[in-house]
């Protein structure tokens, strides 16, 4: 009896110890997941203050969306996978846990330091990405600064024809001599075409002290060989050398600091050698534009004013005529005189001209960008070079109005000499005429050189009665860096024909323009002139010339 109550017992007691001993590990794995969730909360609490110093907040399991919401862009989204065990840990928290000794036996500890591992990176990632940033700003803006700043010390140092384009390139050109300014004015590559400075140099920096001052001074030597091979009035064949010397000085009153749209042009000319014309061929247009006779001189001293911003200006002083009347943008490329101003005014009438200008006054308005009108008043004598002009030598007037049209141009004009005059045995109270100029660009080349084909017509009509060239035509073809490899050289054809009373002289000119750099270029020259001295029984002359221009 004993014995089968201590073996009932013992049945008893073994599965109470089963029982309970399931029951204890069943409580122990809760106690497990959460006696690990507690010492996640007491060692996660401590870490985050380690990592809080560069960038982190504590984290609190409870806010979680709204740290994500506070900052979408950084990496504290990057918690949320380490927070994915808390919904695990509420399952078994229905039981109600009794603290057990045995923690360290969890395994689940060795995630929870991979996790604290995942924060550190994106700590230094973000320090790491924002740290580049602001240094690179910082070194950028002051090299562009320095960078722009350059550029505009250099672009103020230099001298300004092509500033004088800004303004338009106007009825004519005015304050420029020799080709190369022409040329540059014309097709907008100064660059190329004028050197800021010429062989001279900077004269030790003082060229810039005196530019940016506003005074540009600037020198240009032209020579020219002139061979007659045959024919002509005079029938001389034989070669000549003759050459132009051009100092000029240009005072810009705003520049200056003084007062805005003021200019002051001195230009000083130097002629030596004979006139080809009047020593070998006898023509009467004369076959160079540089041909006079041996003189020093101050040809040109004017002061122009500029009123509401250059739409309106008035000039006065020793003033050459055509500088800005009768001009030919395109014509300008060749170097027979007709082409430059026409000759049924230069040679009917005195005029305030090349080799010698007279004083003047001009008047200039501009009613929109595209139109001007203009008018000028001269010493009838240019030689004479007072005013007010005597009665005998009388004035000489013009008046020009023109549209501009991009590269092209359209003028008419009308002069009036006040001067009696005795022509055929009769004598008239004036004289006048009439003319119109078109400089037209047919194409141009999509480059960057600005190639372009142009052309050239001119027209003067006089009373036939009271002169000997009673009309004139003219025009020709200008081909602009159409030569591969060759962008600011100019090739041209045109024809001359001035009439008189008993026939015309006619002028075929082949000119090319040779830029060897920027401060020199080379012209070969080939005319070939009908009927000299307008008239037929003049044996054809066929006429070589050979230019070059320096810029000093």
């Amino acid at each position: 009896m004993v014995v089968l109550i201590c073996k009932k017992s013992l049945v008893i007691a073994a599965v109470l110890f089963a029982f309970v001993g399931n029951s204890e590990a069943e409580v122990q794995k809760g106690q497990t997941y959460e006696e690990w969730l507690k010492q996640n909360q007491a060692k996660e609490q401590p870490a985050p203050k380690a990592v809080e110093k560069p960038v982190k907040a504590p984290k609190p399991s409870a806010p979680k969306k709204a740290a994500v919401k506070a900052a979408p862009n950084k990496t504290v989204e990057q918690p949320t996978p380490k927070e994915s065990p808390a919904p695990k840990i509420e399952q078994p928290k229905e039981e109600a846990p009794t603290p057990v000794k045995e923690q360290p036996k969890v395994e689940t500890p060795a995630p929870k330091v991979e996790q604290p591992k995942e924060e550190t990176p994106p700590a230094p990632a973000e320090t790491e990405t924002a740290k580049p940033t602001a240094p690179i700003v910082e070194k950028d803006a002051p090299a562009g600064v320095e960078e722009d700043g350059d550029e505009s010390e250099e672009a103020e140092g230099e001298p300004g024809p092509e500033e004088k384009k800004e303004d338009g390139k106007g009825p004519g050109f005015p304050g420029t001599t020799g080709s190369a300014e022409k040329e540059a004015e014309t097709h907008g590559h100064t660059e190329e075409l004028v050197a800021p400075f010429g062989i001279t140099g900077g004269w030790w920096g003082g060229r810039k002290i005196l530019v940016d001052h506003g005074l540009t001074i600037k020198g240009l030597y032209t020579g020219e060989v002139a061979s007659n091979y045959s024919g002509g009035p005079l029938n001389k064949n034989a070669t000549i050398y003759h050459d132009n010397l051009d100092l000029t000085m240009n005072f810009d009153t705003e520049k200056a600091g003084w007062w805005s749209g003021g200019t002051l042009w001195v230009y000083g000319m130097r002629d030596h050698g004979p006139d080809p014309s009047a020593a070998t061929i006898g023509d009467t247009q004369t076959a160079s534009n540089i041909g006079a006779y041996d003189q020093f001189i101050i040809n040109e001293a004017w002061y122009n004013q500029d009123f509401f911003g250059g739409k309106f200006s008035a000039l006065g002083g020793l003033y050459n005529l055509n500088s800005e009347f009768l001009v030919s943008t395109y014509g300008s490329l060749f170097i027979n005189s007709s082409f430059g101003i026409e000759p049924e005014v230069s040679h009917n009438v005195t005029v305030s001209i090349f080799p010698m200008s007279g004083l003047g006054a001009r008047l200039r308005a501009k009613p929109t960008e595209n139109t001007y009108i203009q008018m000028a008043d001269f010493d009838g004598n240019p030689t004479m070079r007072q005013y007010p002009v005597s009665g005998a030598s009388g004035e000489f007037r013009i008046a020009e109005a023109g549209i501009t049209n991009g590269p092209s141009d359209y003028k008419i004009g009308y002069w009036r000499q006040t001067a009696a005059l005795t022509y055929g045995g009769k004598t008239y109270e004036n004289d006048f005429g009439e003319y119109g100029i078109i400089d037209q660009q047919l194409y141009q080349f999509d480059n960057a050189e600005h190639s372009s084909i142009n052309v050239f017509l001119e027209y003067g009509w006089v009373p036939a009665e009271r002169n000997n060239i009673t009309s004139y035509t003219g025009g020709g073809l200008h081909l602009h860096g159409i030569i591969p490899n060759r962008p600011v050289d100019d090739l041209g054809f045109a024809v001359a024909k001035a009439y008189t009373h008993v026939d015309a002289e006619t002028v075929y000119e082949l000119t090319y323009r040779f830029v060897l750099t920027d401060r020199l270029t080379f012209r070969p020259d080939y005319q070939w002139i009908v009927n000299p001295g307008g008239n037929a029984a003049n044996n054809t002359a066929n006429v070589a010339f050979l230019r070059f221009e320096i810029q000093l």
